[in-house]
């Protein structure tokens, strides 16, 4: 054993606390006040309503990041002078300092727990940095009005069905439910245990769906962030410029999806599911991303379910109307329409449809280049507005009718944009006889 070094001829046996506090120059008081303030912030982050509790202890955090260096350089300079003088085991302020470094290391398990819980971790745990950026996380609500120049781009349906098969199911669970409560009439008359069997019988059932329905609530996406609103609990959101590649999953079966960005998000049982994560995918990259910041979309454009008749057969899919032509996409090439748009590759299910929309965003210029790129990826078709041809006659939400040689488009627009459409139908420079 190394032999201790004596200090002005004093052993650490033959100093006294008060002399070892001297000694120190404050800083037994400094590692004193330490173990007050982390064993505060432990309690508080420890507790049930972590949040709501940090929440009204603003100091906490601040104060314990402020003394981190003091506390530090006082623990080091403490156990260095504790070795060189052989200070005892049971010196209070040794017994301290322990107490202060084993709490520390539970406050970064702690810590990092509840970091988890609100957004994606990763790399070794720092304490300083995880307690930072938990507080701020904490106090950052959500927002759920739009800012200045933030632009609604969509509005979940609050539904609160947990799968597409709970309508059947749900019915199946109250016929089930009208039976056990006719049995417990019965056995209460029976047995007379007034209605009580019966009564509890009705909430086992319904307990489910009742759980399903709490868990639901409202989601929506603006130019900037998601916003997910339960029906219990507070309202979270995640900037979308900081989810990053692979940040979004969605669950087919229980219409959920989360998002991990900044913030982790799980929308749960929302109907709409599938094209809010297709959405979001497309808003938090270019060239969508920020572009819904004008609040304009573009006008000379009709998107509509179509069908395209040539010599290789009947293939359905969507048109894309232009003042100077028609494209055509074909159906189920969702997933290649995202890819060629975003240049990215991700397992989503994607209809066509809601890329195309989005596309309207932007201007009229980059819209029909990524249109193009769609084109070509899904093995669609463009015609010119010069070298085909369309017959006016049935109202156009009825019938559209295009042709070029021997091949025919048809298909028919909502009435929302029936106006649209036939304006730009009418800037066509060529139509057939008696076409206009």
């Amino acid at each position: 054993m190394t032999e201790r070094i004596r200090s002005g001829g004093v052993t650490g046996e033959a100093l006294s606390t008060e002399d070892i506090r001297r000694r120190l120059e404050g800083r037994a008081e400094v590692i004193e006040a330490a173990r007050t303030r982390q064993a505060a912030l432990e309690s508080v982050l420890g507790a049930r309503r972590w949040k709501r509790r940090l929440r009204a202890r603003p100091e906490l955090v601040p104060q314990w990041l402020e003394h981190a260096p003091a506390v530090a350089e006082a623990l080091d300079r403490t156990g260095r002078r504790a070795e060189v003088e052989g200070w005892p085991e049971d010196t209070p302020v040794l017994v301290a300092a322990r107490e202060l470094v084993e709490g520390g290391k539970r406050l970064t398990e702690l810590v990092r727990r509840r970091l988890a819980l609100l957004a994606p971790v990763s790399g070794a745990a720092s304490l300083q940095e995880d307690l930072s950026r938990l507080d701020a996380l904490v106090r950052k609500e959500a927002a759920l009005t739009l800012a200045p120049g933030e632009v609604l781009v969509f509005d979940g349906q609050r539904k609160w069905q947990a799968s597409p098969h709970i309508p059947p199911l749900a019915l199946l669970l109250l016929l089930c439910t009208g039976a056990l409560v006719v049995s417990g009439v019965l056995v209460d008359k029976v047995f007379g245990l007034g209605g009580g069997l019966s009564l509890l019988l009705m909430m086992a059932a319904i307990a489910p769906l009742m759980g399903v329905a709490l868990r639901s609530g409202r989601a929506w996406l603006t130019s900037e962030r998601l916003v997910w609103q339960p029906v219990l609990g507070e309202a979270v959101s995640v900037p979308l410029e900081s989810i990053p590649l692979g940040g979004i999953h969605v669950h087919p079966e229980l219409l959920g999806v989360r998002v991990e960005g900044e913030r982790k998000v799980h929308v749960r049982h929302l109907q709409d599911s599938h094209q809010l994560a297709v959405l979001v995918e497309l808003h938090r990259q270019p060239p969508l991303r920020g572009v819904a910041r004008a609040g304009v979309k573009l006008a000379d454009v009709a998107i509509y379910p179509a069908t395209l008749t040539d010599v290789m057969g009947r293939h359905k899919g969507y048109a894309v109307l232009r003042p100077d032509g028609v494209s055509f996409i074909p159906g189920g090439q969702g997933t290649a329409a995202l890819h060629a748009v975003t240049g990215t590759a991700v397992e989503l299910p994607v209809e066509t449809e809601w890329v195309l929309e989005q596309l309207r965003w932007l201007p009229d210029t980059e819209f029909d280049a990524c249109v193009a790129r769609v084109v070509k990826a899904t093995g669609g078709q463009r015609w010119s507005a010069w070298e085909s041809s369309y017959r006016a006659g049935a109202p156009v939400w009825k019938e559209i009718r295009i042709t070029q040689g021997p091949a025919v488009l048809t298909g028919g627009v909502d009435w929302s944009r029936q106006d649209a459409t036939e304006r730009i139908l009418r800037s066509w420079p060529r139509s057939t006889p008696g076409g206009r």
